[in-house]
């Protein structure tokens, strides 16, 4: 593994730990922590861009390759189940193919670049955008001028109510390096 995969992985375990803290922290707690949670600082684009924060993830140092990385934050109370394209560019770690809780998926692609990338998770396979809890997101990575932006734009699908999220606090798009790191949710 490259020398920089190490430090990427790291620092999502990391964020992923500090996410399963708060779920085991909200079993003592009243409430649903992924309701609570999801109110309190994940946002719904409903079909337009949000920006993405910028934030130094790498040390402002160019590298040969940047990661994109995801977590998915499932709060249907169903399992949620990847429904057509995967990610693009070279998967360190796979999109999970079902999401009880919380999800992980990170690629490698080249810095200094315009990506895109689109996935979807639903709760009913067999009738994807009917009779379920789908969403479809849309990550946008825009190199222009010296300087990478990001955006997310998330699609609600199907007709039991769901809501397609994702938290600013917890994302970021590195404005040297292009390297994002995305926290997703679907309740």
């Amino acid at each position: 593994m490259p020398r920089h995969g190490v430090k990427y992985l790291a620092v999502s375990a990391l964020v992923g730990a500090s996410l399963l803290s708060a779920v085991s922290a909200s079993a003592e707690e009243p409430g649903d922590f992924d309701s609570q949670r999801m109110a309190q600082e994940f946002v719904a684009s409903q079909g337009q861009p949000l920006p993405v924060p910028s934030r130094d993830l790498s040390g402002s140092k160019r590298l040969l390759y940047v990661t994109e990385t995801f977590h998915i934050v499932n709060g249907t109370g169903s399992t949620l189940y990847k429904y057509g394209s995967a990610l693009s560019g070279h998967v360190i770690v796979q999109q999970p193919a079902t999401i009880a809780g919380l999800g992980f998926a990170q690629t490698e692609v080249p810095p200094a670049m315009n990506w895109s990338q689109g996935f979807s998770y639903t709760t009913n396979p067999a009738d994807p955008w009917g009779a379920a809890k789908a969403c479809v997101f849309s990550v946008f990575v825009t190199y222009s001028g010296g300087v990478c932006s990001a955006s997310v734009v998330t699609y609600p699908k199907g007709n039991q109510g769901v809501v397609c999220t994702y938290s600013p606090p917890s994302s970021a798009i590195d404005p040297v390096t292009c390297e994002l790191e995305l926290t997703l949710g679907i309740d």
